[in-house]
């Protein structure tokens, strides 16, 4: 879609926009201070449609060898940060600025601890991109392990918390986490993560971003033509009805903005996980009990 089909999409339904700067181009062809005004410009022609945007996000995996020009160091990426945001930050000081860089936080410390002390001044969110299993994603994968673990051993949650550790180490506590592209990884013809056991996959995540505390979690793709995809996306290209997740993400969907409550299962526990959360008005409580047993268990949940 173009920029007036987004702005149109936006307002009808009532979403948070979030809208991305293409900083490689000018980085890439040595016409920086035209990428810039070209950043100002798009800024400009949100705010004369009255399309009021506080997100802006700065370009996307730059630090793969697929990104606009080439992969980027984070001192390059610190760089273009620190060129861009006080010029924006200048035509519009309350927006929040958004960057993306690889996952596994303590995989790519010394990445992270490059890029935030030459530009955490000018971060506001920093959103890591999580892929469960991509190259080997299975049901039988994701039933061996629980709570469900990343490549790096992490779990979610695991790594929510690391990544506020870091940030405070690195003197800038404030910087918020998100994941703007999470989903299993592919799931191949044949594979046995079939759209309903994608379902399951993608509500533990859930859960664990609920549990952890995750500031933003975008899910990716809603839909996307090819075969590898039609299982982990949200609708079917080929019906073009929901998938399975619909009904799970509806469910956690209502625990936004409510308290995360403590829960531990007492009895019969193991490949079991749970959250609770109470609705803001204090006069709901919603439960999500995941059971990873290939059978059914009777179990007793305690509540703080």
């Amino acid at each position: 879609m173009d920029m007036d089909e987004y702005i149109s999409l936006v307002k009808t339904t009532g979403a948070t926009p979030l809208v991305g700067i293409n900083m490689s181009s000018g980085w890439r062809w040595n016409r920086k201070t035209d990428g810039l005004k070209e950043a100002i410009a798009l800024m400009q022609y949100c705010k004369d449609r009255n399309f009021k945007v506080e997100y802006w996000y700065l370009d996307n995996e730059p630090y793969q060898d697929d990104s606009n020009g080439g992969a980027k160091t984070p001192e390059d990426y610190a760089g273009l940060i620190n060129t861009y945001v006080p010029a924006m930050k200048a035509f519009e000081p309350n927006i929040k600025i958004v960057v993306n860089w690889n996952a596994g936080f303590k995989n790519k410390r010394t990445e992270y601890d490059k890029l935030i002390r030459l530009a955490g001044a000018n971060i506001d969110v920093i959103d890591a991109h999580w892929y469960w299993s991509w190259s080997d994603t299975s049901w039988e994968k994701w039933l061996e392990k629980t709570p469900m673990a990343q490549w790096t051993g992490y779990t979610y949650e695991g790594d929510i918390q690391y990544f506020r550790q870091m940030v405070k180490e690195l003197g800038f506590p404030n910087i918020k986490l998100a994941s703007f592209e999470w989903n299993t990884g592919p799931t191949n013809i044949g594979n046995s993560l079939t759209a309903s056991r994608a379902a399951f996959a993608h509500a533990e995540m859930m859960m664990q971003f609920i549990s952890g505390g995750l500031d933003y979690a975008v899910f990716w793709p809603i839909q996307w033509p090819d075969e590898a995809s039609k299982a982990r996306s949200f609708v079917n290209t080929t019906t073009n009805t929901a998938n399975p997740n619909y009904q799970l993400f509806k469910y956690l969907g209502k625990m936004q903005g409510g308290t995360l409550t403590g829960t531990q299962i007492t009895k019969a526990g193991k490949d079991m996980v749970s959250i609770a959360v109470q609705d803001a008005d204090q006069k709901t409580l919603r439960m999500c009990i995941l059971n990873k047993n290939t059978k059914d268990m009777v179990t007793d949940i305690q509540l703080d």
